[in-house]
């Protein structure tokens, strides 16, 4: 028998789906938010998010490890499968001391590069065999979904060895001419750096990073990519001159030049 709970966030992300929204914002004191190309859109047929809700929302959709790691670290993100066929990235943190949510809906299917509205010279970037291409811009700008465009691409019409190491996996990506591997950190590995180093010694020549500021993965990325590996980095910075700025961060001072 499904909740009371189950079946309001039912109803919301109906709703966001409809209203093709980036992202929605449930906080307690407020009723729920969608994230809309005009700004935000309160839901008014939705009840306003209360602490007991937010903590049945909790129930719902966090399972015992995810509970932990919010506990401990005051913030989890992973990815929901809602009533087995709509994937959500969710994010659980905490704001004022009570819990808050913000949920994204996945598309069940990867886009292709040429529905994205993407410059031309983007979709070379699929045709590479070796080196780094670093993917940024800033947050909603679909760095994740562009990055799985890109991959789906290179699925589709090479025949390689492909790796995506991501926390959360938001995109799930079957085998085409390729054979793919998706590890999450947390739950398949215990962390960026390991998985990185890891994938040095196997047979992988096409490898995803995701997002991290885990030390030390900027620059086992950059080594991953000089021993012949093609590898795109999702990287939070706004601009190219940030992303650059941030990479020559990753490095001691005397190894910058």
């Amino acid at each position: 028998m499904k909740t009371t709970v189950h079946l309001e966030l039912g109803k919301i992300l109906a709703t966001a789906a409809k209203r093709r929204a980036a992202d929605i914002h449930l906080v307690a004191g407020s009723l729920p938010m969608l994230r809309l190309d005009t700004g935000l859109l309160e839901l008014t047929d939705a009840p306003v998010m209360t602490k007991d809700l937010l903590e049945d929302i909790k129930s719902e959709l966090l399972e015992e490890s995810q509970r932990e790691q919010l506990e401990r670290y005051r913030s989890s993100r992973f990815v929901y499968l809602f009533e087995d066929k709509v994937r959500i990235r969710v994010t659980a943190y905490y704001q004022k001391g009570g819990l808050a949510f913000t949920l994204r809906l996945i598309p069940t299917v990867v886009p292709e590069m040429s529905s994205l509205g993407l410059p031309a010279a983007v979709s070379r970037l699929a045709d590479l065999r070796r080196g780094l291409v670093v993917i940024t811009g800033p947050y909603g700008s679909g760095r994740t979904t562009t990055a799985a465009a890109i991959l789906q691409h290179v699925n589709l019409t090479r025949s390689e060895n492909i790796l995506t190491i991501e926390q959360p996996v938001e995109y799930l990506i079957v085998n085409g001419r390729s054979l793919v591997v998706q590890r999450e950190v947390g739950r398949d590995v215990p962390s960026f750096l390991q998985a990185i180093e890891e994938c040095r010694q196997e047979d992988v020549t096409v490898v995803l990073v995701g997002e991290s500021d885990e030390p030390g993965v900027l620059k086992a990325t950059l080594e991953l990519a000089a021993i012949g590996r093609l590898v795109y980095l999702v990287m939070n910075a706004v601009t190219t001159l940030q992303a650059v700025e941030r990479t020559a961060a990753g490095f001691p001072a005397d190894q910058r030049t």
